[in-house]
């Protein structure tokens, strides 16, 4: 059986590798030609940047460009899905989640690329969502301890290796300390606008503000009409955040006298994955191609990044298993059946 397959993944986007099981079905993938734009390449995802370093997601693996944007260069090959990269407040270090041995877990490795640590061991999904301020531990999400699979506990693991602590929040998706280590920004719950965009029932995305001496909280504050906060960054005192407040998804300060104001005016697609390092920068992906805002000069600008792979996944080749059968029909007599299998 030929087929032209992609990884299958699931809502979070991680590959989901179940055991195999024979199926009499036989495709044949039409020849195809891929118009990938070696120089300015697209499809790049999840972008993290330290000082004038960015590394991002594409073909499965991590990478290592500039922000001047020019040729990027492979940090991982291993097999198996790498995502959510994050930089280190001192740029030594480079964590991320993997499903390695398919299982999703916390990943460290030098920044600069080199031996990859495992450092998480949960059989749930481990996710990266950032560092401490002063590098030593690496910030993450997981369904370890909680008692139901809708909710997540936030934790933090140290670089060096050992057993994850528990923030103290009652459950947590995703986070950021602020520089002097004194308030927790997280967003409680999973995040639902990726079913339904301008999602605005009960569960929408709320950004909540821990003060870590007392552990009072407070939220950023919302439109009347509502909206998906998520993705909060630090840098220094002032809070950086994506939302859909004004429509599609784009970047907004809440600055420490607790005005919140729009920064991008983005339009035909939303700022994804919005990651801040320690200086002005905010980099993100948006219609597939990566882009940094300046929090100084108000200027944003698309990184033109050239990212050559051999895009193993593309080629053509032998699958057999029922994990890619989607529907199923019976005829009314019911002497055939209809298979939806890998979207043929």
């Amino acid at each position: 059986m030929l087929v032209h397959t992609m990884p299958a993944t699931g809502q979070d986007g991680m590959s989901m590798k179940r055991p195999g099981y024979a199926i009499a079905l036989a495709l044949i993938a039409p020849s195809t030609v891929l118009a990938v734009n070696i120089a300015d390449t697209r499809m790049l995802a999840m972008p993290a940047v330290h000082g004038e370093r960015v590394a991002f997601v594409y073909d499965n693996d991590l990478w290592l460009g500039a922000r001047s944007g020019g040729s990027a260069r492979r940090l991982t090959q291993a097999a198996g899905q790498e995502t959510s990269p994050h930089f280190s407040p001192d740029g030594r270090w480079l964590a991320f989640s993997a499903d390695y041995g398919d299982n999703t877990d916390v990943y460290v490795m030098p920044a600069g690329g080199g031996e990859v640590r495992r450092l998480t061991w949960h059989p749930g999904q481990d996710i990266v969502r950032g560092f401490t301020p002063d590098s030593a531990s690496i910030i993450f999400e997981s369904p370890d301890g909680h008692y139901t699979n809708r909710l997540r506990y936030l934790y933090t693991v140290p670089v060096a290796g050992g057993v994850p602590t528990r923030l103290p929040v009652p459950s947590g998706s995703k986070a950021a300390l602020s520089a002097d280590g004194k308030t927790l920004a997280y967003t409680l719950v999973p995040e639902r606008f990726l079913q339904w965009k301008n999602y605005r029932g009960g569960t929408q995305s709320r950004i909540w503000l821990m003060n870590m001496a007392d552990y009072s909280v407070k939220e950023v504050p919302k439109p009347a009409g509502g909206s998906n906060d998520t993705d909060p960054m630090w840098i220094g005192d002032t809070l950086y955040f994506n939302s859909d407040r004004a429509g599609e998804f784009n970047l907004f300060r809440y600055d420490a006298q607790g005005a919140v104001s729009q920064l991008t005016t983005l339009r035909d697609f939303p700022v994804t994955d919005p990651n801040a390092d320690a200086g002005d920068v905010i980099v993100f992906e948006q219609a597939g191609y990566l882009h940094e805002f300046d929090t100084r000069s108000g200027v944003q600008k698309r990184i033109a990044m050239s990212a050559v792979s051999d895009l193993a996944e593309t080629r053509p080749r032998l699958a057999s298993d029922l994990k890619w059968l989607r529907e199923s029909a019976a005829s009314p007599d019911l002497k055939r059946m209809a298979f939806n299998y890998r979207g043929e």
